[in-house]
């Protein structure tokens, strides 16, 4: 009797089993091309279009010459303030001038142009204060400025690192009498 029970119970488990394994098959196969026609966010935010990249151009104004950068590291424009003799409040100090920090993989060609304006400087030169367009372009959104009496205060190559495949780094620091965001 155990026996013919156990046959009488068998039949029916096992046809469930199966139709519980292909329901879960389906089912499976549903979820994974849903997957694939609705991609998550993760999905989603790996798909989204790039901006382009950044570019920093340096120019002086009657288009002789024009550099490109790689990195804008600062610009500072500053006035300190100075204490009144009466009372606390504080009153203008004297600016000092805005300063413009610049990096570029080093070329020959950039590197001496830069130096050339740098040892102008150095010697006094007048020549060596230009009226320069820096121009920032952020993928469609630019931004130009003109920088009036500017000239090279700080020149630095930075040397590769033994057994490194990237070029040396120049940066320049620029000084300018006045700098204007142009329209």
């Amino acid at each position: 009797m155990l026996h013919r029970l156990s046959s009488k119970w068998v039949a029916p488990v096992i046809a469930v089993i199966v139709t519980l394994g292909v329901v879960f098959a389906v089912n499976s196969t549903r979820a994974g091309s849903a997957a694939q026609a609705r991609p998550g966010p993760h999905a989603v935010a790996a798909a989204a279009p790039t901006a382009p990249p950044t570019q920093i151009v340096l120019a002086p104004t009657d288009g002789a010459w024009s550099l490109a950068f790689s990195e804008m590291s600062s610009y500072t424009s500053k006035i300190d303030p100075v204490p009144v003799q009466q009372g606390t409040s504080k009153q203008f100090g004297t600016p000092e001038r805005p300063r413009v920090t610049l990096k570029r993989n080093l070329d020959i060609a950039g590197n001496q142009l830069l130096d050339a304006w740098h040892q102008r400087a150095r010697s006094g030169d007048p020549a060596a204060r230009l009226t320069v367009f820096l121009t920032i372009d952020q993928g469609g959104r630019t931004f130009k400025y003109l920088m009036h009496d500017a000239w090279i205060s700080t020149l630095t190559i930075s040397g590769p690192t033994a057994g490194s495949n990237q070029p040396p780094v120049e940066t320049v620091t620029i000084v300018c009498e006045a700098m204007f965001l142009q329209q």
